[in-house]
């Protein structure tokens, strides 16, 4: 199975985060905030829709190439772990709110 939801107007890209999360391999577009979320030839790949024929080239070969996909699919699921987990989020942000906390308090 693949995600394929390429887009010009997808400023964060929720349904990327939830394809990974199943594990999935991500088409998503080159032309929205998507780049910051799949990792080309990692997680993925990220299409030129100018480019019309890449679409239709990168679902097909993932189709036919199932260990490719699922490989992809591993990378994504993991990147999902790293990243957009709770508790990744967590460990982002409590250091940056401590660090705000403790400047305000010296102020």
């Amino acid at each position: 199975m693949v995600f394929a939801m390429p887009s010009r107007r997808d400023g964060f890209g929720l349904v990327y985060i939830e394809a990974m999360r199943q594990g999935l391999p991500v088409i998503a577009s080159v032309h929205d905030g998507a780049q910051e979320i799949n990792r080309d030839g990692v997680t993925g790949y990220n299409v030129d829709l100018d480019k019309p024929d890449e679409l239709p080239e990168r679902i097909i070969y993932l189709l036919k190439n199932p260990d490719r996909a699922a490989s992809l699919g591993r990378n994504a699921q993991n990147h999902w772990r790293e990243h957009f987990t709770y508790s990744a989020f967590k460990g982002r942000f409590l250091p940056i709110l401590n660090a705000f906390l403790t400047s305000t308090k010296s102020a």
